[in-house]
């Protein structure tokens, strides 16, 4: 099935709930749980036909909920397309994150609760024993289940991102990318002869690691900037065309040959923009793709936005100065 078809399927369900486009993210995300919470208990009950009905509805709402963040799909095939994933597989990815969010629909208690598969179990207590109030909880924030699933596609993209990248079995692209482009950007770089030091733990190749060697340094923002160069679209296509000569084997005459060849280079500008563009989604995806906390997230995006385009520049000179003067750093992309 293509994602044409899929979206397809999933405007005729949710079309049962008539003009479900006039519904808000909260009351699609509450309709969902409402239906499942009524088939849960009808089961119970054992008025299985009642449960029938409510699991209609909740599919309903389900795929109201789908096409409300579809838009998603689109962003995850733009920042994740050195994954070459098939664009099916970002739908996954959507049906996932939904999944998640309604596993645990942290946003229906005015107290902070464990829930498991959408059922309540028990209230959360701090160290005095009482009860703590959620500040995620529907009515006190009208947009809180759109954070929730918003929270739970950032972190979606970002575990699959540490599989990948973990995964030794992969063809590391992104490092070939990443290599290349210190090899080819030396002629501009700013002379940074015994700033870096040496690093001599065993570290596994690839731009993950490097990025999580720029992290253990406390230089948060370079690894911003690698991430970055080795997983967003910072590169473009040049054509080259070379006419070499050659000789005809059947008339003995002498030709002219066109060859062409296409090769991805670096290029500084799109890296800026892509930095430029950068906010909080984005922020807490690199977090949770990097186990890195939200307040050093926090930390990383006001510092970002603090530089001009122009120290922007100077930045990312500086970090592939970095990697090519420190061993262990560029170790990981050779």
């Amino acid at each position: 099935m293509t994602i044409s078809e899929m979206q397809t399927a999933f405007k005729d369900d949710a079309s049962i709930l008539g003009d479900y486009q006039a519904m808000t993210k909260t009351e699609l995300a509450n309709g969902y749980c409402d239906a499942d919470e009524a088939a849960i208990k009808a089961r119970d009950n054992d008025d299985l036909d009642k449960a029938e009905e409510y699991e209609m509805l909740r599919s309903s709402y389900y795929s109201a909920t789908m096409l409300r963040y579809w838009y998603k799909i689109f962003d995850w095939q733009k920042n994740s397309y050195t994954l070459n994933l098939d664009s099916t597989d970002f739908v996954d990815w959507l049906s996932d994150s939904l999944y998640v969010a309604f596993y645990y629909r942290v946003w229906r208690y005015e107290f902070e609760a464990i829930v498991k598969e959408g059922k309540f179990i028990q209230y959360k207590l701090d160290e005095q024993g009482n009860k703590i109030p959620n500040s995620y909880y529907y009515i006190t924030d009208p947009n809180a289940p759109d954070k929730i699933i918003n929270r739970c596609c950032g972190s979606m993209r970002g575990r699959v991102f540490q599989f990948h990248n973990k995964d030794k079995r992969k063809i590391d692209t992104q490092t070939y990318s990443l290599n290349s482009m210190v090899d080819e950007e030396g002629d501009y770089a700013i002379s940074y002869s015994g700033a870096y030091t040496e690093d001599d733990r065993p570290y596994i190749h690839g731009a993950y690691s490097l990025v999580q060697m720029f992290l253990e340094k406390g230089e948060t923002l370079e690894a911003l900037i690698v991430d970055s160069i080795a997983y967003q679209d910072t590169f473009k296509k040049e054509k080259t065309v070379n006419l070499k000569k050659d000789f005809d084997k059947e008339t003995g005459e002498e030709v002219k040959l066109k060859e062409v060849s296409i090769s991805n280079r670096f290029d500084s500008r799109k890296l800026i923009k892509h930095l430029n563009s950068i906010g909080e989604d984005f922020i807490y995806s690199f977090c949770e793709n990097y186990q890195v906390t939200d307040i050093t997230g926090d930390k990383i995006l006001n510092k970002l936005k603090s530089l001009t385009n122009v120290k922007l520049y100077k930045m990312i000179e500086k970090t592939l100065e970095e990697i090519r003067q420190t061993p262990s750093l560029l170790d990981c992309i050779r």
